[in-house]
């Protein structure tokens, strides 16, 4: 019974390191080849989490060499899209900078404007002022005399 167990036994125990060889081969060459993978993966991560700026992340030749072809453009595309996204930003903060400079400049107009109106409200101020005074001078004699001639001799007598 020795020598027919014996041969099956040999037999299941290289089977048995054959399968163990295999399975560490494989898991081996899965690690390898999805290495590449992962790190792409880790791109496109921190990339969406900020695409700003990230583009850089996405465009790595050498990391893109050892990708699908389908990951390939993917990441091509998105670095594209990040290339769009940072120009756009860039002329939305361009913009931005021209229009605080024009809002600037517009209140500096309108300081200076209302200065303006202050000064000649001012200037209006004083020379009302003035024509009232020397309006009033001259009517209120004329407006004494004419009640003197009005009121006649005799009456005027009595004043003094």
């Amino acid at each position: 019974w020795r020598d027919v167990v014996r041969p099956v036994l040999n037999v299941y125990g290289w089977i048995l390191l054959v399968a163990l060889a295999t399975a560490l081969i494989a898991s081996l060459f899965a690690t390898w080849s999805v290495r590449d993978l992962l790190t792409g993966w880790q791109a496109l991560i921190q990339f969406s989490l900020a695409p700003s700026g990230h583009g850089a992340l996405l465009e790595d030749s050498s990391r893109l060499r050892r990708l699908p072809l389908e990951f390939r453009d993917v990441m091509r595309r998105l670095a594209e899209m990040a290339r769009r996204l940072d120009s756009e930003t860039f002329k939305r903060e361009q913009l931005l900078r021209e229009l605080e400079s024009r809002v600037q400049e517009r209140t500096r107009e309108l300081e200076q404007a209302m200065l303006a109106a202050k000064s000649a409200d001012r200037a209006k101020g004083a020379v009302l002022a003035t024509v009232t005074h020397e309006l009033r001078t001259p009517l209120t004699s004329i407006i004494t005399g004419t009640r003197l001639l009005r009121m006649g001799w005799k009456d005027r007598n009595e004043l003094f």
